[in-house]
């Protein structure tokens, strides 16, 4: 496992040898499946987003088959933690709160507040989004569109083009 020093910075990658190269791919890896963003990487490495992004897909692709479904079901499991987490929060009470104190109703009975389930919620549903990417159950969706486009140019005398 790669430490957390973040390797040295060269953005054309022509002056660091295949060992550090080498590191610097394993680091973004590891980096990446902990968690942090492509951002946040480059930050650390003094690397672009998108060229981190870039990196981390060409490494993906060199690495063996099932070294890929190892750190797909690390994955999994990270991200199965995280449903039961937020599921935890979904299905517990959550009392509202004006100006510090328990909010009442007007029978002097606490309010609930359905914020928290309800963000809940959308992580959950964002959750399962990343799960199916991740084990490729995602299945593009296709439209059929039938019709005619008539386009009309102004300032053209279409006459005079022909």
């Amino acid at each position: 496992m790669p430490d957390d020093t973040p390797p040295t910075h060269d953005e054309t990658q022509t002056s660091l040898t295949p060992l550090e190269l080498q590191e610097r791919k394993a680091w973004i890896v590891d980096k990446k499946h902990s968690g942090w963003s492509f951002r946040r990487i480059g930050d650390e490495i003094g690397l672009s987003g998108p060229r981190v992004h870039t990196i981390y897909w060409e490494t993906m692709r060199e690495i063996p088959a099932p070294k890929v479904h190892e750190l797909r079901e690390q994955q999994n499991g990270r991200l199965e933690k995280l449903i039961e987490h937020a599921n935890q929060i979904r299905e517990a009470k959550h009392y509202a709160f004006a100006n510090g104190e328990l909010a009442k109703g007007p029978d002097g009975e606490v309010l609930l507040d359905d914020g928290p389930a309800l963000r809940a919620i959308a992580e959950l549903r964002q959750l399962e989004e990343t799960i199916a990417k991740l084990n490729g159950t995602t299945a593009p969706v296709q439209a059929v569109i039938n019709g005619t486009i008539h386009y009309q140019v102004a300032g053209v005398d279409m006459e005079k083009l022909t």
